[in-house]
């Protein structure tokens, strides 16, 4: 019988980069609760506000 051996790959960021991505997160919830952020119905319509850009 053959053993296998289950390698998963393991990120380690930087905690300046996390706190960053936090402070982000937290900004674009405020965003949302406020009604601020712009939020589309599919990645369709997504991508047309784009083009109109």
């Amino acid at each position: 019988m053959e053993s296998r051996k289950n390698e998963t790959p393991v990120v380690v960021y930087p905690a300046a980069y996390i706190r960053k991505l936090k402070k982000e997160r937290e900004k674009v919830q405020e965003q949302l609760k406020n009604g601020e952020q712009l939020v589309f119905e599919n990645i369709k319509v997504l991508f047309e506000s784009l083009d109109k850009e």
